[in-house]
């Protein structure tokens, strides 16, 4: 889960993408589909994007696959046209980080179409189970919440026995619940 939640929302670092034929810089929040993006080295990955061309790139993908070694990149297709996300070597997605060389790519998914919301929505999606400890625990405090509503409505019953003034009776009886 903290891995998961480790992986970027979307940072609104400077970006260089191509955009009518020149390099400009715009916010990580602002690439959309079709942008070309250029790769340095250093550079956080705004999106999902196809490798069009590069020099000895190399990309650590341990956020999204766990590999602990960088990954040389590709701009060549792939002989299967759906592999594994670890074998998707002419590609690079949000959240990465180039270890090494650079290039060019084509935006293909941005926010939570990109690999890495994706599996963001996955984990949102799932529901989180009360472990051993939490369960017992919320038992126990039901337990004692009904304990204190006995003791609560004995000191009533009680009190209206003795004929207390009912104002000081639910006074005490209610200082009494909200102590408990």
């Amino acid at each position: 889960e903290k891995s998961i939640s480790a992986l970027p929302r979307g940072s609104t670092g400077p970006v260089s993408v191509l955009r009518d034929g020149r390099v400009i810089e715009v916010p990580a929040g602002d690439v959309v589909v079709g942008d070309i993006l250029m790769l340095a080295r250093g550079q956080a990955v705004a999106a999902d994007a196809r490798l069009l061309d590069h020099i000895g790139l190399t990309v650590d993908e341990s956020a999204l696959t766990g590999e602990s070694l960088p990954v040389r990149k590709r701009a060549d297709a792939l002989p299967d046209p759906d592999p594994p996300l670890g074998d998707r070597v002419n590609m690079v997605f949000r959240g990465t980080v180039v270890t090494g060389g650079s290039g060019r790519a084509v935006v293909v998914a941005t926010g939570r179409a990109t690999e890495a919301g994706r599996i963001q929505g996955l984990v949102e999606s799932t529901a989180r189970r009360a472990s051993p400890v939490e369960r017992r625990l919320e038992q126990l405090g039901r337990q004692l919440a009904g304990a204190a509503g006995l003791a609560s409505g004995v000191v009533f019953v009680v009190g209206l026995a003795r004929g207390t003034p009912l104002t000081a009776l639910l006074r005490s009886t209610v200082s009494l619940a909200v102590a408990s």
